[in-house]
């Protein structure tokens, strides 16, 4: 609003000095604008420019060491945002990009359209963040624990999203790409140099085009901020009621893809505090797949992406360990605050969590017989584990203890895993 809308409405007058702070502080923020500042896993240049230094320089057993560089532009109030990147393995001697946009329409910023050009490579972990590829490369670098699995990737994806109401949101997409296999290139080690890497599994080669639709339901309150130019954000206010999100895809053969296959997908989610000791968030989902499924594009949890700092959901499973067409899951954890420790001085900062997981994931003779590679295995009925966490190390960690009550696996029926706390 202008001026004269808040001076009508004013119920204090600000003082000269009062002013005179106001315009300083307003001409500190405009100097900010081009400044740099380099901060923990980002470095920014202004307000809108950014760049992620993690992602500089990675290992693994395909591409070997592999340097790239990134950036990332978002206009005020994210209407606008740009992102790039480039990359070259030493070892696959390849040369990787990756570019996307988004613009959000309309005063209130509701109608998304975005769009992105890609040839790179395909981490089946589900896209884990720069940390977790950091810690990755350490590990493969260090002694030959690259737990990744990859493949290659071109084609380009386009997307529509709209949310009339903070109740309910859709959104529509397009994908086509081109999947080849990619292979152990690399055999360097700085500790275990005698030993060799696993070998990377090959994939079905496919080309694909899919259509994917997205409803989402939140029933919870929620108000309205009015930032008097135009722009609007809905924030929640409470969570008791479920969050259903709903997704379904179609890569027909129609279009030229070389399978043709459905896939369903439905979350319930939500969190919950009773009391002071029963305060609980969960999830129930699953995905459920017809039609011929190439190995790579199988359902399967990974909620750690392989490589530690899971945010919440199962632990101990290992790394593609099951795979199918059918995947059912249960995610719950309740934080039971200080109610062990809240008198004694050194621990009452900490919370005490408890967590229980359940998966099942089965997979169809027709699925198996197709996958090129069949190093994996489905549920043995359904996956249970259990375990507790301490929450708020330091303010912003929580180290979890959790244990396989079935499906016993050597060397994974128990785990002790740090992690961010978002609880």
């Amino acid at each position: 609003k202008d001026n004269e809308y808040w001076l009508e409405r004013s119920l204090v007058r600000t003082t000269g000095e009062e002013e005179y702070v106001f315009e300083k502080i307003e001409a500190d923020q405009e100097n900010e604008k081009n400044k740099i500042s380099i901060g923990l896993g980002s470095i920014n240049y202004g307000k809108y420019f950014s760049s992620s230094p993690l992602a500089y320089y990675k290992y693994n057993r395909v591409e070997g060491n592999a340097v790239s560089f990134n950036a990332r532009y978002s206009s005020q109030f994210w209407r606008e945002t740009f992102s790039g990147s480039i990359a070259y393995g030493f070892a696959d001697k390849k040369t990787k990009y990756s570019l996307s946009s988004s613009a959000r329409l309309l005063s209130d910023r509701r109608l998304r359209i975005s769009g992105s050009l890609f040839r790179r490579i395909i981490n089946t972990a589900d896209s884990p963040d720069d940390m977790r590829t950091f810690l990755n490369t350490l590990e493969a670098i260090g002694y030959k624990e690259d737990v990744y699995d990859y493949y290659y990737s071109s084609g380009y994806s386009i997307g529509l999203s709209y949310s009339p109401s903070s109740v309910f949101d859709f959104g529509l997409s397009f994908n086509q790409q081109k999947q080849w296999s990619a292979q152990t290139n690399s055999d360097f080690s700085i500790l275990k140099s005698e030993e060799s890497f696993k070998l990377n599994p090959s994939i079905n080669e496919a080309f694909l085009r899919t259509f994917t639709t997205r409803i989402n339901i939140n029933l919870n309150k929620s108000y309205q901020i009015d930032w008097g130019d135009g722009d609007v954000s809905n924030l929640r206010t409470s969570f008791d009621i479920p969050r259903i999100e709903f997704r379904y895809s179609i890569t027909p053969k129609s279009l030229g893809s070389n399978y043709e296959f459905r896939k369903f997908s439905g979350i319930i989610g939500g969190r919950n505090r009773l009391n002071y000791f029963l305060n609980f968030r969960y999830v129930l989902g699953g995905d459920y797949y017809t039609g011929e499924v190439p190995y790579q594009m199988l359902g399967h949890i990974t909620d750690d992406n392989g490589r530690g700092l899971p945010e919440f959901g199962i632990r101990t499973i290992l790394y593609h360990e099951y795979m199918g067409d059918k995947v059912y899951y249960l995610k719950f954890d309740n934080n039971f605050g200080k109610l062990l420790w809240g008198d004694v001085p050194f621990l009452k900062d900490l919370n005490l969590l408890g967590f229980v997981n359940a998966m099942k994931i089965e997979i169809s003779d027709r699925n198996r017989k197709l996958a090129v590679y069949k190093g994996f295995k489905q549920t043995d009925g359904i996956f249970v584990e259990a375990g507790f966490g301490i929450g708020r190390i330091l303010d912003i960690l929580r180290l979890d203890f959790a244990w396989r009550l079935n499906n016993f696996q050597p060397g994974s029926n128990f785990g002790i895993y740090l992690a961010w706390d978002t609880f």
